[in-house]
């Protein structure tokens, strides 16, 4: 009995791999946040999350019968972006955020999106009246930042001897693992008189299931006395281009190749500088540009090969999207590509949500973020990271090229599938059949569930329609887009007669006209027989012959890269 006995208890290591399992944390190596001006401990394992840009808001006004667009910020997204210093997770989902506590949330401000330049006029008239920290004001900073309803602070006793002040804040109405701390480093301690009198705060928002009196145990006893003051950098900041003049040319610093640049505007210069800017406290980003893009990643190795193949493709497949669908206004701004080191940093970024994706255009941050795969680092062009970027590269050009209004789902995400299997070789950019998609829309004309109704609803139907459905039915949404911009780009114009040759260029030119997406598809279709253009598209995907000649059609006569 007592052998029995001894096989039903745990063994020691089983016990010790149980224990290692459940969410904890302990704190490791040092990094500086030179945005700080601090070195910091932080958690074992874990990786800087990049930051997001604040979102802009897009608003249009008339004047003198003229169409203007100005762009809007919340001001709680401007004010916390111009104070946090870095973002760190662990493998246990432990996040840690250090932040500069500069001055107050700016409020009374008329409307809920206001310009750049008022926020940062309500931040100088602020800062001219003078402001002493206090407990009380410190936690209504936190419970701003945190984003919850109200603070509550109490000195931390004993604190590390660096350190004049330290609070604990605990949040209303946030669960217990939610824990903030404001400190003020002694400002007679002569290594950090580089931020005499800087109150920081760093807000840890731990894993729901930790155990939390041994993780603010840890914290107390591992993280506030590892502060140290940052070292001087070893090499000189990255330095922003200077503001030419229009059209001269400067020269960019791309490792140990040197290219010219030509920046067509100072307003393109300034979007430059801001994407520096945006990684210059971040140690493990780095960024590399071209005539139209800036490229931002943090890989490192043979995964950086990825970037440079982005750097040659991107350019070749923006002057295809020129071909297709020209601007309609100059594009005066630099298109910011963001390519992620690993799967579990670009879905921290872009939200669990998203986390099917391997690719996304974020408009509200104007950014086109990526996502590794098994096959990036690898020559392949069915390297799903390389479909996202071509696909939603396009989302990226028509958003700068048609003034931010937003196009039918049907004409954006259509034309956004049928770039997925672009491929460049040799200099020349070309769009073949995309295989996969083509079987299963063969299949679908082949059991009869496509008809006009089934191609009339899906010209109506609208973005946050075709976005907000399962995955499954958006996936049959998108294909038949994609069916229908293969037909009307591929096939359509070699038809004869070819009745619906130009349908697509219509909808460009009805899109910036009208700037509605859906107004633009009335206009397009209007006197299309829609029962003779379903027989036309279903006859193309029914034939072998036609769809065979459509792959061999020159879409793209010159080559498309300048």
């Amino acid at each position: 009995m007592a052998a029995i006995a001894a096989l039903l208890l745990p063994l020691p290591h089983a016990l010790a791999d149980r224990e290692a399992q459940k969410p904890h944390m302990q704190f490791s190596g040092s990094v500086d946040v030179p945005e700080a001006g601090l070195q910091i401990k932080i958690m074992s394992s874990a990786y800087e999350l990049a930051r997001h840009p604040p979102a802009v808001h897009t608003y249009s006004y008339t004047k003198d019968g003229q169409l203007f667009r100005a762009q809007r910020y919340e001001p709680i997204e401007l004010w916390r972006h111009q104070q946090l210093a870095g973002k760190w997770v662990d493998r246990h989902n432990n996040h840690l955020v250090l932040a500069r506590i500069n001055q107050p949330l700016p409020k009374g401000f008329e409307k809920r999106h206001v310009a750049r330049e008022e926020f940062e006029q309500a931040l100088a008239e602020f800062a001219a009246q003078g402001h002493a920290w206090t407990m009380e004001s410190l936690a209504k900073w936190a419970a701003d930042f945190v984003g919850a309803a109200g603070a509550k602070g109490a000195p931390v006793l004993p604190r590390p001897f660096q350190l004049e002040q330290l609070f604990r804040f605990s949040f209303d109405g946030e669960r217990p693992s939610k824990i903030g701390y404001a400190f003020l480093p002694k400002s007679a301690h002569p290594a950090y008189r580089h931020v005499e009198g800087q109150w920081f705060f760093a807000y840890f928002d731990l894993n729901a299931d930790i155990d939390l009196r041994k993780a603010v145990d840890t914290i107390h006893l591992k993280f506030f006395p590892g502060i140290a003051p940052a070292p001087p950098p070893a090499d000189a900041p990255v330095k922003p281009h200077p503001t030419p003049s229009r059209g001269s040319s400067q020269r960019q610093g791309g490792g140990r190749d040197e290219i010219k640049l030509t920046y067509p505007s100072q307003q393109n210069v300034a979007s430059r500088n801001e994407v520096i800017a945006a990684i210059s406290g971040l140690p493990d980003w780095w960024c590399t540009e071209t005539a139209h893009f800036m490229f931002v990643s943090n890989t490192q190795g043979r995964h950086r090969h990825i970037v440079r193949q982005l750097t040659v493709d991107m350019e070749h497949l923006r002057a295809g999207y020129e071909q297709l669908v020209p601007a309609r206004k100059p594009i005066d701004v630099v298109n910011v590509v963001k390519v992620f080191a690993t799967p579990e940093a670009y879905v921290a970024y872009v939200g669990a949500e998203h986390q099917w994706s391997a690719g996304l255009w974020l408009a509200a941050q104007r950014e086109l973020v990526l996502r590794p795969t098994k096959l990036t680092g690898v020559k392949s062009q069915t390297d799903p990271l390389l479909r996202a970027a071509f696909g939603q590269g396009f989302l990226q050009y028509l958003y700068y090229a048609f003034d931010a209004v937003r196009p039918a789902a049907w004409f954006g995400e259509g034309h956004a599938a049928f770039f997925e299997n672009a491929l460049v070789r040799d200099g020349r950019l070309r769009v073949d059949e995309d295989q996969a998609r083509g079987v299963a829309l063969a299949q679908q004309v082949s059991r009869r569930r496509v008809d006009a109704a089934t191609l009339e609803a899906l010209l109506r139907t609208p973005y946050p329609e075709f976005d907000g459905d399962s995955r499954e039915v958006q996936d049959a949404k998108r294909l038949l887009a994609w069916a229908l911009v293969h037909y009307l780009r591929k096939a359509a114009g070699q038809e004869q007669p070819a009745p619906y040759a130009g349908l697509l260029d219509t909808y460009a030119d009805a899109l910036w006209e009208t700037r509605d997406g859906d107004k633009a598809t009335a206009k397009a279709f209007a006197g299309v027989d829609m029962t003779a253009f379903t027989a036309a598209f279903v006859a193309f995907w029914q034939s072998v012959e036609r769809r065979g000649a459509a792959r061999r059609h020159p879409l793209f006569a010159a080559p498309a890269a300048r």
